[in-house]
């Protein structure tokens, strides 16, 4: 349905209304229009009409307003049935899932619907100073920002630095003691491991995101470091009291720890993506740094474990022998 035949069918002429149309140059098959009538432009209040084209191949297709996410205000169409669309107005709050926004007033008007493999949306808005005036965007809170950082700050020391740091002390040189020194190093980072896994599941759950992958990642590493990790290595201490060496419980105390390590790392970068890279909360510069600092420390770590295995130390030290 071409746009002029829409804005003739509500009774709007070229005198009474101002038209702007475009397609995204590399998707010409979809399509915007907006009219916004002479009274409305006038008062700064009134009706306006949108229409959204797309093929039924695109899973959805939205349309924003304003230079950024945050506080811009969208509409997402996409196929409810062979024959029918669903349109959903939301607010956008940054580089996450934009949430409903039941207070738009909106009403699909006839056209609307799904005919030759086209999905197509014929809208009418009236409540036009929300979602398509000139007042500034309604940023995401600051506490929001500040915890998302704080989040990532906890999260990318424990990972990156103090997990695998207090780690490489069991097969270092140094005479340490396992109880006294490792375990406790390890035990204060899952403590800060876990304080940045609340922000974590708090941002995800405010934005609706607890089922993308970062957040799935998240909960099993730090779900298996808190319940699993510590067991396997009391199990071993006690086992070492008793009859002395290793069992099963320390290779599995090793093998746990390298490998929620390693995982903890790649899902920083899922993390990093998830912000948004290149964003604010994800500068380009900040992740490229991490990118490379985790990875070399990743190396580092896994080739300290294998070194560890092939020339054992033969040092005796209490209870040292049960290395990661």
């Amino acid at each position: 349905m071409k746009w002029s035949a829409l804005t003739v069918a509500l009774g709007l002429g070229p005198a009474a209304a101002s038209i702007i149309a475009f397609s995204p140059p590399e998707a010409p098959e979809i399509s915007f229009s907006l009219t916004i009538p002479n009274t409305t432009a006038a008062a700064n209040t009134g009706p306006i009409y949108i229409q959204m084209v797309a093929p039924t191949s695109m899973q959805w297709v939205g349309l924003g307003q304003g230079a950024q996410m945050a506080g811009s205000n969208m509409f997402i169409m996409y196929a409810s049935s062979g024959s029918n669309i669903t349109l959903s107005p939301r607010n956008g709050l940054g580089h996450f899932e934009p949430k409903p926004n039941p207070s738009s007033e909106i009403t699909l008007l006839p056209g609307t619907g799904i005919t030759n493999n086209t999905m197509t949306a014929n809208i009418r808005c009236d409540n036009y100073s929300l979602p398509f005036s000139s007042s500034p965007p309604h940023a995401p809170p600051k506490s929001m920002h500040k915890i998302l950082i704080a989040h990532a700050t906890l999260m990318c020391l424990t990972f990156v630095f103090f997990f695998p740091l207090f780690a490489f002390l069991v097969p270092s040189p140094l005479p340490i003691s396992i109880a006294k020194i490792h375990a406790p190093l390890q035990l204060f980072t899952l403590a800060l491991a876990i304080a940045g896994f609340g922000m974590g599941v708090y941002l995800a759950s405010t934005n609706h995101e607890l089922r993308h992958a970062h957040p799935v990642i998240g909960i099993i590493v730090i779900g298996i470091l808190t319940l699993v990790q510590p067991a396997m290595g009391i199990m071993q201490h006690r086992h070492f009291k008793r009859e002395g060496g290793k069992s099963v419980f320390a290779y599995a105390h090793r093998w746990v720890g390298r490998c929620m390590i390693i995982l903890g790392m790649i899902n920083g970068g899922l993390g990093f993506r998830m912000a948004g890279v290149g964003g604010r909360f994800a500068p380009r510069g900040v992740v490229i740094a991490y990118g490379v600092v985790a990875g070399c420390v990743g190396v580092a770590y896994l080739e300290t474990g294998e070194r560890t295995m092939k020339y054992p130390c033969d040092r005796k030290r209490d209870e040292t022998n049960m290395r990661r």
